[in-house]
């Protein structure tokens, strides 16, 4: 803040305007005016300098000794004024307008000069915490403000807060020296943010102003207050809104707070919100009360303050009744069908892909088949009644007393068996061909590797004589070779065929 410098009268006479005590900041201007009646000759002396002794600084007729220092304006009538330029410590002292009247003694109108320096007002406090509860146990502020000035009017020093309270000081120093003053004080939470001003007087001079302010600003922490604001509930006065309005939660603290609503009856399914603002939706129609939380931490420690508000949605005019739980409804209802929906897909997939090919691959005989086919079982062959023991087939419940039907299968040899005349563990079964299909619906129809597909009538049978194929003869007895072998064959030792009556080409037991 720049000084006010001016030159009160003291005695002041008709026609009078005589130099006053002042007093200026370092780096500005300084006027004193001198103006006076019946007087032929003025001189401005100055005695900063020389003590007693003084110097002219300029009389009438003559020119300014030091033009960078002084100015003198003498345009007007009977008035000359002094302006003392960049005012510096080395300016405090006495100055003295002396005029010389055509009749009678000279008269000397002295007036003194009091410099001050820049003050300093810093604050090296960093953070406080003010109590609530208890604001006298809150942490204390201290501050200094210091200040140089030279001249024989005092200067002095007070610290004021925020609001303009004087606050408690101590000062240290005197004339023409350093002066302090220090303050301790209790915060407060009105100081967040702001900044306690030192404010400086000078003795006998009235109009002098200048001052400097805390640096930086208070950092006060502080738990939320209690007073938290509800808009527009607490500015309107009114619990009835409409769907799309929105209620705030506002509260105070530092560090700055969070806040988070709770749902503690209504028709929301949303059991809290996070942030000041809380949304009115459609879901929300009817009665509601909610409870606004505000909390902020301070050394590790969770300080909450919380406030319940009822109120009640609307609604927009024209629009219908609230439809979210039918939508809801409707929502599950749709998943739950979808669901179904796939499952019966699944199923019908499987049974039109999967199952059913695998069926039609399994072509089991009939009792006519049996009867006209049946041979004696080898008294050697390691079968197990109705057991499954084939990659694509399920046995059967078919048998023929004293025979081996289509219900004794297997498709692994049990080497633990041995041929009677050869004693070779080397009864041997052959997989199915899956490279021959069907040429009529592509599923490996009970074809075995041992029939040329190319020769199948029209009913899907095979011819009734195989050829040989991958090293395998139809070795069975001339009576036995019209047979069908589709599912009508069991492998053993292949030296035996033609005695056992085996179809190596296939894997089921006749």
């Amino acid at each position: 803040m720049l000084a006010k410098e001016r030159c009160l009268p003291h005695a002041v006479a008709l026609g009078q305007d005589i130099p006053a005590d002042s007093a200026a900041r370092v780096g500005t201007d300084v006027t004193f005016n001198c103006k006076d009646q019946g007087y032929t000759y003025v001189v401005w002396v100055e005695y900063a300098s020389q003590g007693d002794t003084g110097i002219t600084v300029w009389h009438t007729g003559g020119q300014v000794s030091n033009p960078a220092k002084y100015e003198v304006d003498s345009t007007s009538a009977n008035k000359y004024k002094l302006t003392i330029k960049n005012v510096q410590m080395t300016d405090a002292g006495k100055y003295e307008c002396r005029t010389i009247p055509s009749a009678g003694p000279p008269k000397d109108y002295a007036a003194q000069l009091t410099v001050i320096g820049t003050p300093s007002c810093p604050n090296s406090n960093g953070q406080l915490m003010a109590d609530i509860e208890n604001p006298s146990q809150s942490d204390k502020a201290q501050l200094v403000c210091s200040i140089d000035f030279r001249g024989v009017n005092s200067a002095s020093l007070s610290w004021y807060d925020n609001t303009g309270t004087l606050l408690p000081s101590s000062s240290s120093g005197g004339a023409n020296s350093l002066l302090e003053v220090n303050t301790t004080f209790p915060v407060r939470t009105s100081y967040h943010g702001e900044a306690c001003e030192c404010r400086v007087t000078v003795q006998n001079i009235q109009d002098f102003q200048e001052s400097c302010y805390s640096s930086p600003k208070f950092e006060i922490v502080y738990p939320v207050l209690q007073n938290i604001k509800m808009q527009p509930f607490d500015d309107a006065g009114v619990s009835e809104y409409m769907v799309g309005e929105h209620m705030n939660c506002t509260g105070e603290g530092n560090p700055m707070p969070t806040y988070q609503w709770e749902k503690i009856s209504g028709q929301s399914t949303e059991l809290t919100v996070n942030g000041q603002t809380l949304m009115l939706k459609s879901d929300m129609i009817g009665e509601n009360t909610y409870r606004c939380y505000v909390e902020n931490m301070i050394k590790g420690m969770k300080h909450e303050a919380r406030r319940e508000i009822s109120f009640t949605v609307r609604a927009p005019p024209g629009a219908g009744p609230s439809t979210t739980g039918a939508n809801t409804g409707a929502i599950v209802g749709g998943v739950i069908g979808g669901l179904i929906g796939l499952a019966i897909i699944i199923v019908i997939v499987y049974f039109l892909i999967i199952k059913r090919p695998r069926d039609r691959v399994i072509k089991y005989p009939t009792d006519e088949d049996l009867s006209a086919y049946n041979r004696p079982q080898p008294k050697d062959a390691n079968v197990e009644k109705g057991k499954d023991i084939g990659n694509d087939f399920t046995a059967p419940q078919t048998e023929v007393e004293g025979q081996v039907g289509p219900d004794y299968i297997y498709s692994q040899p049990d080497k633990s068996k041995k041929n009677p005349e050869t004693d070779q563990g080397d009864y041997i079964y052959s997989q199915p061909d899956k490279t021959k299909k069907n040429p009529k619906d592509e599923y490996n129809g009970g074809f075995r590797e041992n029939y040329d597909m190319d020769a199948v009538d029209d009913n899907d049978n095979p011819p009734a004589v195989p050829f040989k194929e991958n090293g395998h003869d139809d070795r069975r007895p001339p009576q036995y070779q019209n047979a069908p072998p589709g599912g009508f064959s069991y492998g053993v030792n292949v030296n035996d065929v033609n005695q056992q009556g085996v179809n190596p080409g296939s894997d089921t037991a006749v």
